[in-house]
């Protein structure tokens, strides 16, 4: 895992959602906070990996283009543990097909848990947190 100087790793405030990853100082609206790495796969091992991380009610898949993902369970860093919320602070923003920066969309405090939408189309149980999630500050 790489160091980032924004953010810290920790327990989430989301009941069962592990880990979580927090702003270690204020972090202003429009910043590029950390890039979503993990290993370049084809659409065919990403639909493999992603059900085997579903029986763990694990989300490591990013989509990245029409023919690669991003797996952040391989060689991933702490981009790969932003929680959802339909609620955000930061989105993923897509350059070029080819790396993936997760963006403050607003003024993030320090200690505040970061979210983004994850952009699931219906809740789905094996992912309760998914619809319990919002974003809370850590005192």
């Amino acid at each position: 895992m790489s160091f980032n100087h924004l953010i810290i790793v920790k327990k989430s405030t989301i009941p069962g959602a592990g880990k979580g990853v927090f702003a270690a100082t204020r972090i202003p609206k429009g910043e590029r906070i950390v890039q979503y790495k993990g290993k370049l796969i084809s659409k065919e091992l990403s639909e493999k990996r992603a059900e085997k991380h579903r029986k763990k009610k694990e989300v490591w898949i990013f989509q990245l283009n029409e023919y690669y993902d991003i797996d952040g369970s391989r060689g991933g860093n702490e981009a790969r543990f932003i929680n959802h919320s339909h609620d955000p602070n930061c989105e993923p923003v897509n350059y070029d097909d080819e790396e993936v920066w997760i963006e403050a969309i607003r003024d993030i405090e320090k200690g505040e848990e970061l979210f983004y939408d994850y952009g699931f189309d219906e809740f789905d149980e094996d992912y309760p947190w998914y619809k319990k999630s919002s974003v809370v500050k850590d005192e």
